[in-house]
C-alpha cells in the first residue's frame, strides 16, 4: 500500500516537473522572440522608429473614428481566435481524442490569420505588392481552405447550430461578391455607399462568426465538463 501511494506521489511529481519545463520553455521563447524582434527594429534603418511604435492615428494624424468599423472587426476576429485557442487548450485537457479540439484550433487558425490579414492588408496591399499574388487568387485560397475546413468537419458543424455558421459564411462570402464586381467609385445611391454595402455585409459575417464559434466554445466545454464531473 505504502509503495503504491509512493509511487502515485512520485509519479505527480514528475507531472508537475514536466509542466513547469514546458511552462518555463514557453515564457523565454516567447521572450526570446520579443527581444529579437525589438533588436531587428533598433538594427534596421528603413523605417523610422517612431512610424513603428507610436500610435497609427498619431503618426497619420488623422480623428480616432477613421476606420472605426474596420478596426471593430478586427477586435472581434481577435477575440474569437483567442476564446477557439483557449477551449482547444482546455478540451484537450479533458479529452485530447476530441475532434472538437481540431475543428476549434483549425477555425481559431483561419480566424486569426483573417485578423491579421485585416490588420496589415495582406490581400489588399502586401500580397499584391511583395508576392505578386492578386486579391481573387488570394480570397480563392480563403475559400479552398474555409470550404475544405467545412467538408472536414461536417458532422460537427451539422450537429451545432449549423444555421448561424452558414449565415455567417453567406455574409462573409457576400461581402467578398460585393468587392469584386462593384468598383469604388461605381455610386449606387450616394458617394462610397460601395464601402458602406461591402464592409456592413462583412461586419455582419464577422459578428455572426464570432457569436457561432464562441457558444460552440462554451458548450463543449459545458457538456465534456459534465460528463467527465
Amino acid at each position: 500500500m505504502l509503495e503504491k501511494l509512493a509511487e502515485t506521489m512520485l509519479t505527480n511529481q514528475k507531472s508537475k516537473s514536466t509542466q513547469f519545463e514546458q511552462v518555463n520553455f514557453a515564457f523565454f521563447g516567447i521572450y526570446f522572440v520579443v527581444f529579437a524582434l525589438l533588436a531587428i527594429v533598433w538594427l534596421q534603418s528603413s523605417v523610422p522608429l517612431d512610424f513603428l511604435f507610436r500610435d497609427t492615428f498619431a503618426v497619420a494624424s488623422v480623428p480616432v473614428y477613421y476606420g472605426f468599423f474596420s478596426n471593430l472587426g478586427i477586435f472581434l476576429w481577435l477575440s474569437s481566435a483567442a476564446i477557439m485557442f483557449f477551449s482547444t487548450s482546455i478540451l484537450s485537457i479533458i479529452d485530447k481524442q476530441n475532434k472538437c479540439c481540431q475543428f476549434l484550433l483549425s477555425f481559431g487558425s483561419i480566424t486569426l490569420f483573417l485578423a491579421i490579414d485585416d490588420f496589415f492588408m495582406l490581400h489588399e496591399r502586401v500580397f499584391p505588392r511583395f508576392l505578386g499574388v492578386s486579391e481573387k487568387v488570394t480570397f480563392l485560397a480563403y475559400g479552398i481552405i474555409v470550404i475544405y475546413c467545412i467538408f472536414r468537419f461536417r458532422r460537427i458543424i451539422l450537429n451545432n447550430n449549423f444555421k448561424i455558421f452558414f449565415m455567417a459564411v453567406l455574409f462573409l462570402f457576400s461581402s467578398i461578391a460585393v468587392d469584386q464586381t462593384l468598383n469604388s467609385d461605381q455610386f449606387l445611391f450616394k458617394a462610397n455607399d460601395t464601402y458602406f454595402f461591402e464592409d456592413s455585409l462583412k461586419l455582419i459575417g464577422t459578428v455572426t462568426w464570432c457569436f457561432y464559434f464562441i457558444k460552440v466554445s462554451a458548450e463543449k466545454i459545458t457538456s465534456l465538463s459534465k460528463l467527465k464531473s
